[in-house]
């Protein structure tokens, strides 16, 4: 990586999978070479990988100490995309040998590419699952059976060679969960091999009180925080009731961002009568180590987690009714009141959604579609606008015939 970083004209892309080890080895490269650089930038993107992912742009624009310490004006009467420009100028401005790490990149990040700094000041460094157009590819796989191996005796310790390679094998030498099942392994006293591990894992019984161990993980930012059984072992959600996996698929599909509470209900339409059970099962998921509920009060999901319920569990539409018409409420314009302004927020909760129900053909899909079209068209992206009005139309001629008000 170092030898890319020197080599490459623009920006350095550590690619893979989730929990692969992309933020770590990024990480490790800062720790090995910070003294070589005079001033160094490290922006973590919250938000998942969508087409709309302005976090960064967001990092940037919206922090008075990036303007101060870069002897900037901080000038809320400026837009976000001028302020962003200013820190930008800012940047290129900096004498020296400089290093910007972007950590968990999304695809919005592909238009910023010839905006960011460069040659001969700076060094680009970006982490993220998608494969960016523009960008020098470092990618990383799954360990070799080899490598993963040697990651579970750091942890754990001399275990059995055979039973180790089963097990390795059952979860595709995946470099977080090979982390945290061996950390997991070392704390227990009752699991006495990999192979009991497996079985737990095969018969699903990932809420086994053999495995309810707490563990740290130096993975992105939960460096400080003990890891969550149930995430450790992965893979499935037993233990959980209904009202807990309803929640957690409805966080599934939503971006990885701290929520309000207060929000959360709102979004999900939540009544009279099932506002108390909702805002239980979201304090149980917190304590059961599947939520994370932050210093402020408000509620994140980890993107392992995601992942998990993902794998796991089927969403179907039916399960996010609620979610769907709440996202399209949010996204919905009355021009003679609303600020198109106030809506751009909730784009990533419309493209979220639409990433796992798009091909639904279903008439909240189509309200959704058409109501995200209409912001993206007040944002000036009117090739998304229009694909999506493209879809919607479609949509309602199936739902409702050609004749219907909808249609019109």
């Amino acid at each position: 990586m170092e030898t890319l970083l020197g080599d490459s004209e623009k920006v350095v892309l550590v690619n893979g999978l989730g929990g692969i080890g992309k933020t770590t080895v990024a990480r490790r490269y800062l720790t090995l070479h910070q003294d070589k650089f005079d001033h160094i930038v490290f922006v973590e993107v919250l938000s998942d990988d969508t087409e709309t992912n302005n976090s960064f742009m967001a990092a940037l624009a919206n922090n008075p100490l990036v303007f101060q310490n870069l002897n900037l004006l901080f000038d809320l009467e400026q837009g976000e995309e001028e302020r962003f420009a200013s820190v930008l100028s800012g940047l290129q401005n900096l004498e020296g040998n400089n290093l910007l790490l972007i950590d968990n990149a999304g695809k919005q990040l592909e238009s910023l590419v010839n905006k960011l700094p460069g040659k001969p000041q700076w060094q680009v460094l970006v982490t993220s699952r998608a494969q960016l157009e523009g960008f020098t590819l470092y990618p990383l796989d799954t360990l070799s059976m080899e490598k993963a191996k040697e990651l579970f005796r750091l942890h754990a310790g001399e275990v059995d060679d055979g039973e180790l390679d089963a097990l390795l094998v059952y979860i595709g030498c995946h470099t977080l969960t090979t982390e945290l099942l061996a950390k997991t392994f070392k704390k227990s006293i009752t699991i006495k091999s990999p192979g009991q591990l497996l079985e737990l894992l095969k018969n699903k019984q990932l809420d086994h009180k053999k495995l309810a161990k707490k563990i740290v993980s130096t993975h992105a930012q939960d460096k400080e925080i003990t890891l969550y059984t149930h995430l450790i072992t992965a893979f499935t959600l037993a233990g959980l009731e209904e009202t807990e996996i309803w929640l957690l698929k409805q966080f599934a599909v939503m971006p990885p961002v701290a929520l309000e509470g207060e929000f959360i209900l709102k979004v999900l339409q939540a009544t009279e009568e099932n506002e108390e059970e909702i805002a239980d099962a979201l304090q149980s998921l917190v304590q059961k180590g599947w939520i994370l509920e932050t210093e402020n009060g408000q509620y994140k999901i980890h993107r392992m987690v995601q992942e998990v319920v993902g794998y796991q569990e089927e969403i179907s539409l039916e399960d996010c009714e609620s979610l769907i018409n709440g996202v399209a409420d949010l996204l919905s314009i009355d021009q003679s009141k609303d600020n198109p302004i106030d809506k751009f927020q909730w784009v990533p909760f419309g493209d979220r959604l639409l990433l796992h129900f798009s091909d639904e053909g279903n008439s909240n899909i189509s309200r959704l579609e058409n109501n995200l079209a209409t912001v993206y068209q007040d944002l000036g992206e009117y090739n998304k606008a229009a694909q999506l009005l493209e879809i919607a139309l479609e949509s309602a001629k199936n739902n409702f015939g050609e004749n219907h008000p909808t249609v019109a």
